[in-house]
């Protein structure tokens, strides 16, 4: 387990990349759930149209994680973060709509 004597301050930032990284393959793997759905369930436009909102905002996520600094410090890392939390809140509606129309 690291702890604050064992982590290595210069990895902070493949840190970083790495969690947003993830983040945006989260996006997208929900993304495809949800378009799998929707097919299953008869629901082809809106499983589709989800799906294709989510990949979008998967790859909004992944290019958005090298400009994070630059946004204006700990404004900008808020601000980021906060995309981020709307990102996966819209995620999960998208996905809720889905499986409810598909039921």
């Amino acid at each position: 387990m690291s702890g604050p004597d064992t982590a290595v301050p210069g990895l902070a930032e493949a840190r970083t990349v790495l969690a947003w990284r993830r983040s945006a393959l989260t996006v997208a793997a929900t993304g495809a759930l949800t378009a799998k759905t929707g097919l299953d369930g008869g629901q082809d436009v809106l499983g589709v149209a989800a799906a294709g909102i989510l990949l979008v905002a998967a790859a909004a996520i992944y290019l958005a994680r090298g400009r994070v600094e630059p946004l204006g410090g700990p404004v900008g890392r808020r601000r980021a973060l906060a995309a981020l939390a709307g990102v996966s809140l819209l995620s999960a509606v998208l996905a809720l709509v889905v499986v409810i129309a598909s039921s």
